[in-house]
């Protein structure tokens, strides 16, 4: 694998799985230092580069998947067992943790917190320093 040295992950190919749903997980490893994360370090998985910013201090960390075109970016990161998908987009300093489930069009940006058993999905937007905890389902198309 030939990558810049501005990169800092690479996609491990022979580490992925394929997800019951169908689709194909790359592992991510760091290739540099950045936040906590240090050099080759194995993160969580996506099913392409187009899933995670290579800059910021973004990233996405144990069991975590992001798949479809969903795009994590700036400072955020998603981590235990999160799964984000559709056209859903994490950014800022956002925080996404547990056994959560956000696609279709969220954003979750700021100092926003989803965290727990939550599944958000529709046009939802979390922002600020909301905090969505626990079992709950929204689906929505109002800012929360």
């Amino acid at each position: 694998m030939i990558y810049k040295k501005s990169w800092k992950y690479i996609l491990i190919r022979d580490d992925c799985n394929n997800h019951r749903l169908g689709y194909r997980y790359y592992h991510l490893k760091a290739v540099k230092d950045f936040s906590d994360v240090t050099k080759w370090n194995l993160g969580g998985f996506i099913s392409g580069y187009h899933n995670l910013s290579q800059s910021g201090d973004c990233w996405i960390y144990d069991n975590a998947k992001v798949h479809f075109k969903a795009f994590i970016y700036d400072n955020a990161i998603v981590k235990d067992n999160a799964t984000v998908g559709g056209n859903a987009q994490i950014y800022g300093n956002a925080i996404i943790e547990g056994k959560v489930w956000i696609h279709d069009n969220v954003r979750v940006y700021e100092d926003a917190v989803v965290t727990g058993g939550a599944e958000i999905s529709g046009r939802t937007r979390v922002f600020g320093n909301q905090i969505i905890s626990g079992n709950r389902f929204i689906q929505s198309t109002y800012d929360i």
